[in-house]
C-alpha cells in the first residue's frame, strides 16, 4: 500500500470521479487528508494481491496496470526515480531507502553495469 504519504498523493493527483487502488498489505494512514475523496468523488479499492481482475478475459493485474501506462504518458513515471545505484552500492542504496526521510528517496533503482566477478 505504501506510505501515507504515497496514499495522500495518489488521493491528490487523481482525476475527479477517477478511482484509486490500495494494493498490498493492511495499515493504518495517521493523518490522512480524506478532502480528496469527496471533493473529487473519488472511488477507493483495496486489493490482498495481484491476480485476474475477472470479466470476460481474465486480465492480469500487471497487464491492465500497464495497459493503462501505456494509454497515458502523461504519466511520467520515471520521475518517481530519485535515487540510482549501480549493484555494487547495494548497502548506500538500502541506506537511502531505509532512511528515505532523510535521503529524500521515492524510489531507489539499480543499474545495470559490469558484474562484480
Amino acid at each position: 500500500m505504501g506510505s501515507p504519504a504515497t496514499v495522500a498523493a495518489a488521493l491528490r493527483l487523481a482525476r475527479s470521479g477517477g478511482r484509486v487502488a490500495l494494493v498490498g498489505a493492511s495499515g493504518t494512514l495517521p493523518r490522512l487528508d480524506s478532502t480528496p475523496l469527496w471533493a473529487h468523488e473519488l472511488q477507493v479499492a483495496g486489493y490482498c494481491g495481484y491476480g485476474s481482475e475477472g470479466g470476460p478475459d481474465g486480465e492480469h493485474t500487471i497487464d491492465m496496470a500497464l495497459r493503462l501506462l501505456a494509454a497515458h504518458p502523461e504519466l511520467r513515471l520515471g520521475d518517481l526515480v530519485t535515487h540510482r545505484f549501480p549493484l555494487a552500492r547495494y548497502p548506500e542504496a538500502l541506506r537511502a531507502c531505509f532512511a528515505h526521510r532523510r535521503s529524500g528517496a521515492v524510489k531507489v533503482v539499480f543499474e545495470p553495469g559490469p558484474s562484480l566477478d
